[in-house]
This record gives C-alpha cells, structure tokens and sequence, in this order.
C-alpha cells in the first residue's frame, strides 16, 4: 500500500499536521532496531542462562563425582583396617580380593564404583633400589638406571650413563634434576629416557596379568612404587630384638625357642668378632666350647673365634638352620621403626622377584609354588632356597606390608562421566591414613588396569565395620 494525502476535508477540530511517507518508514525501521536488539538481549541472557545451569550442573556433578570417589576411597581403607592378621598379607587376604580386581561393580545411590586394593610391598621401591635392581626391570638400560639414581640422589653429579640439571636445562622448557625422592611413578617422565610406552605399557601390545590373569597394558607402573616398607616387628606385633645389643636374659626369655645357655652366649659373643650386618649372620654362630684356648672349629664364626677367658672360644658347632629358621623373624640389625623398600614376596609378581639379587627364574618360581610363607625365614626351606640364595635377600625382603595402592573407578549418574584416581594408604596400629591421592585419565590411566567394561552388579547391601575409616 503507498502513502497518498486523502482529498476528504476533515474537521478543523480533528485536523492534523500532514505526515510524510518518509517519517512512517523511519518510525518502523526504528521500532524493527529496537525489537532486533530486544530479541537479542534475550537470546544472550538465555545462552548466559543455559551456560550458567550447564556449569551448575557441572558444579554438582563434580561434587557428586568427588563424594563418590571419597566414599569408595573410605571404603578401601576400612577393609585394610578391617585386616586384623597384619603378621602377613597374602593375595588371599580380604582387601586383596575387596573387588575382585576391579571387576564388581558397587552401588552407593545413583552413582557405581570399582575398587582394586594392590600390595605396594608386591613392587620394586624406585626410591630404594639398588642400580642392579632397576636393570632387571623390562625395558630399563644403563642411560635409564643411572638418570633415575641420578634425580633421585641429593648431589648434582651425573653417574656414567645418566643425566643431572645441566642435561635438563638444555630442554626447551628447562627445568632441574629434582635430587630428591620421587613423589609418583608419573615422574619417571620427567626423567631423561623414559618414555609414556615404557612406563605406562605401549597400548597396542596388551599382556596378561600374572597374579590376576587380566588383560592389561603394563609398563613400569605396574611393577614399580616411590613408597613400601614393613614395620620393623615380629609377626606377631612385638618389637625385634637388635642383634647388636639383645643380652643374654632377653634370649633367654625367648622360651619358644628353648636356646640353651651356650647358645646364649654363643650369639653375644659373635657380635665381638663379627658385628651383625644381617640377621642371616646368625647362620654363622659358633657355639662356645671348652678347649684350652685352642681356636678349633670351622667357618667364619669359628676362624674369628678369640679367646674368651678361661680358655673358651667360639668352636665349630653351629647353630642348626632349621633353630635359624624361627629365630629369623625376632630379630633385626636396625634400630629403624620401618624397614623401607622390602618386597612382599607373598603378594610380588614373577618379574618383581627377578629383581632380587641372584634370583633366577627357577628360584623365583620356587617362592611362587611355596608361598605364603608365615615369616622370611622360611625360606630357608631346602624346597625354595638355599643358605647363599637366603643371605643375599633377607634383608630385602618381608612377608607382610604396611603400604596399600587403591585404585577406584566411579561414575555418579547412568551414563555420567567417568572419574578415576589413584590413592597411597598406609596400614598403621591407629588406623589407615591416606598418604597422596592424584586423579587419573583414561590414557594413562584406567585404560591399562584390566578392568571389564561390563562389570558384574554388587548389591549396595553388603555391609562392612561400622569403624570410621
């Protein structure tokens, strides 16, 4: 329709000023802006809204998610407390088979979990290992070896093959050498050498699980940790007796082991020729034996026999093995609370024990047939190991642990995010306290843990210690 002037007189009382075609156009091209701008402002506070309510959601989500983990995190740490029989830990305790490797899935509300609690005393200590025990690792070289004692040492001076700040300051992002314990196994990375596929297993080629039979892709994570140790006490939870200092009246109260008075004496007087550096040492005990003064008898114990007055020497009647055997146990040469680094050779793989001094695949395998030993010293056992075998490792290794890894799986609603982290416990007299905790990815990540993807449903009922973990 076209704007035109009207021929029809209007009355003077109701007659207006003429009105241009011009001026109606600018007056709906200002209200179509101002209705532009109007919807504008609405879409924008709506997207600002959807953003909002998309991150709130988020928000409780991610508190959801973090009360899940903490709840399955506190379930772990009451099954460990729950292990009353702390003498030893086998893959046949409960915490060991808590979850059966991750592959139960559990309920707590709309959320699902997976719990797998893994013996950290089962892996090598990176913090703790001698160079020839990192060699033995799959996949480890001298360059490799030699840059982790390299970043783990407190002095800045590089081993044959490795590397110290100087190395890496030459990086593009330069940083330095730490020269202090590792804090994660992630850390590796940071070392010259090692690389994802080597510490985290190379994706393309999966292996199988010797302790649980899954499938996984393992690397070095799964056979190392930066933190193990055995509490410095009998199986039983009373203190060690230190060899350097045990009296004879504290041998002999020892009434299980109905040592008899020159064997008393026997062992006081063998730390005045030859202090105890390991408790296999006793092995080498000479009972004391009337002779004239005359230095009889074999062995070390015997050939450093002096002269004990009156003609009493250390002869060549040696404490029996199987008598050794039960005393192994009693007794340490280190005033230390915790032994750190010890392998559990109840719950280590194959390829952790080959890490051992002068442990062979045979002798390994005998550990795995026979095992779980009651204490080390029954591995002096004729059928696992003889004496030169025992004496090189009975100081590196326990038959029970103090330092747990959990690792947990979530998901807080049906067909949620998944959430998945990694958490350090130790096992103490007062409780399970949580050392570090990091959350974990997919790759490297849970990815590698063998877990089914389908997991089996565990009832929400079962019921544990109401025990504040």
């Amino acid at each position: 329709m076209f704007c035109r002037p009207s021929n029809r007189p209007r009355p003077a009382s109701v007659r207006r000023a003429p009105r241009s075609c011009e001026e109606s156009g600018v007056a709906l091209i200002m209200a179509i802006f101002v209705l532009a701008i109007l919807l504008s402002l609405v879409v924008s506070m709506v997207s600002a809204v959807r953003v909002d309510l998309k991150a709130s959601r988020n928000y409780a989500e991610g508190i959801q998610d973090n009360a899940l983990l903490d709840g399955a995190l506190a379930r772990a740490r009451v099954v460990l407390q729950n292990d009353t029989d702390t003498g030893q830990d086998t893959l046949d305790d409960d915490w060991a088979t808590f979850g059966d490797n991750g592959k139960v899935e559990f309920a707590l509300g709309d959320g699902r979990y997976q719990i797998e609690i893994l013996d950290a005393g089962a892996r090598l200590n990176l913090n703790t290992a001698s160079r020839e025990s990192l060699l033995l690792l799959p996949g480890v070289t001298d360059e490799l070896a030699d840059s982790l004692i390299d970043w783990r040492d407190a002095d800045d001076t590089p081993g044959a093959s490795g590397a110290e700040s100087d190395v890496y300051q030459g990086y593009p992002r330069p940083y330095l050498a730490k020269n202090a314990p590792l804090d994660t196994v992630d850390e590796l990375l940071m070392i010259q050498g090692f690389t994802p596929d080597l510490v985290f297993g190379d994706p393309t080629q999966p292996t199988q699980d010797e302790t649980t039979g899954a499938t996984v892709t393992q690397g070095l994570a799964d056979l190392v940790t930066v933190r193990s140790y055995e509490a410095n006490r009998t199986a039983t939870g009373t203190e060690r007796l230190n060899l350097s200092q045990v009296t004879e009246p504290q041998l002999q109260a020892l009434t299980d082991l109905s040592l008899t008075q020159p064997q008393t004496q026997a062992i006081v007087a063998h730390r005045g020729t030859t202090p105890f550096r390991s408790v296999a040492d006793l092995l080498d005990v000479r009972l004391i034996v009337q002779n004239g003064g005359n230095q009889n008898g074999g062995g070390r114990g015997g050939n450093q026999g002096g002269n004990q007055g009156g003609g009493t020497t250390l002869g060549g009647i040696a404490m029996t093995r199987e008598q050794v055997r039960r005393m192994i146990d009693l007794f340490t040469v280190s005033s230390a609370k915790t032994l750190e680094g010890r392998i559990n050779v109840n719950t280590a793989p194959l390829t952790v024990l080959e890490t051992l001094p002068a442990m062979t695949e045979e002798a390994a395998n005998k550990i795995l047939t026979n095992r779980p030993f009651e204490t080390v010293g029954d591995l002096l056992d004729e059928s696992v190991m003889n004496e030169a075998q025992f004496r090189q490792i009975v100081n590196l290794v326990s038959t029970k642990s103090s330092v747990f890894l959990v690792r947990i799986k979530a998901t807080a609603h049906p067909g949620g995010r998944v959430r998945a982290m990694e958490a350090l416990v130790e096992r103490t007299d007062t409780g399970v306290k949580l050392l570090r905790r990091h959350e974990v990815g997919r790759w490297p990540g849970w990815q590698s843990w063998g877990w089914t993807e389908t997991p089996n449903a565990a009832s929400n009922t079962t019921t544990t210690t109401t025990t504040t973990p």
